[in-house]
């Protein structure tokens, strides 16, 4: 099992995020964990997030920025330390929780 290695150490503070929204993780410089996101939002027939950040905070969560886009807040130890298929199926649980919140 591949498992993702991402050297991004999460900062900065907003409200609502106790650690820290984390970095920010851009599509052109994370393109596998972007393409595991789309296909677990398509296969959900979810909206897919319009970012994706890393933080040092080990959970993740999914929340609702702006009405017209959602954030995946992903932990670096599941980014790490997860294989692709523990990865898929966190960002699954946050995602149903998220189309939960529209409902």
């Amino acid at each position: 099992m591949s498992r993702h290695v991402l050297p991004c150490p999460a900062g900065g503070t907003r409200p609502g995020f106790p650690h820290g929204p984390g970095d920010h993780l851009p599509p052109d410089e994370h393109a596998d964990l972007h393409a595991l996101v789309i296909e677990v939002a398509d296969a959900l027939g979810v909206r897919r997030p319009g970012r994706v950040y890393a933080w040092a905070h080990p959970d993740s969560v999914a929340v609702r920025a702006l009405p017209w886009r959602d954030e995946l807040h992903l932990g670096l130890p599941y980014l790490t330390e997860m294989s692709r298929d523990e990865l898929t199926a966190a960002v699954a649980h946050e995602l149903a929780l998220l189309r939960q919140l529209r409902s």
